[in-house]
């Protein structure tokens, strides 16, 4: 089966404020020349392996003061950067999205994928985004939680959509 997602939208933030990140990690915009770096941390959570700067190019038209103003890093002061996500926006409404959230994954599970999510709802809040949403992989149920838990419900778009939900519903009980 190809990749197929579902969509969430956020009802209320569940994690309140922005967590400060570890002491050896920083925030930061994106610069030019970060495609790269973007496709990197993409690859390597295999989501999406076969990402390339040509794909980047693609899903991010537009000048580089947008791209620095919505796409962040985080960086560990000895293994550089090591998360990334994005606040875009939504072409068809004035809806912010949250968009290619990814932490490698010798920095999974440390509550990073969490504050980059709190922290990009604030910078979309601070857009003057008044809803967001994301859409993420049927399967990907370790996110589907992660999401879940700070607030964001199912926002089915299709019959075939609200089918996938209660399928993951399930699988969310079972693990």
């Amino acid at each position: 089966m190809a990749y197929a997602d579902v969509q969430m939208v956020l009802g209320k933030l569940e994690a309140h404020r922005a967590m400060p990140y570890p002491e050896s990690i920083r925030r930061r915009a994106f610069r030019h020349g970060d495609a790269e770096v973007w496709v990197r941390i993409q690859n390597q959570t295999g989501v999406y392996p076969m990402m390339n700067a040509d794909a980047f190019r693609q899903e991010f038209v537009g000048d580089l003061d947008v791209l620095k103003e919505r796409v962040f890093f985080l960086e560990h002061e000895r293994s550089g950067p090591i998360a990334t996500s994005t606040g875009w926006f939504d072409t068809e409404s004035p809806r912010g999205r949250i968009h290619w959230v990814a932490v490698v994954p010798a920095w999974q599970r440390q509550g990073l994928g969490t504050m980059l999510v709190v922290d990009t709802c604030e910078l979309l809040w601070a857009l003057g985004h008044s809803r967001i949403f994301l859409t993420t992989g049927r399967k990907n149920l370790v996110a589907i939680r992660l999401y879940m838990r700070l607030g964001f419900q199912p926002d089915p778009r299709e019959d075939e959509e609200v089918e996938a939900w209660v399928r993951i519903k399930q699988a969310l009980e079972a693990s």
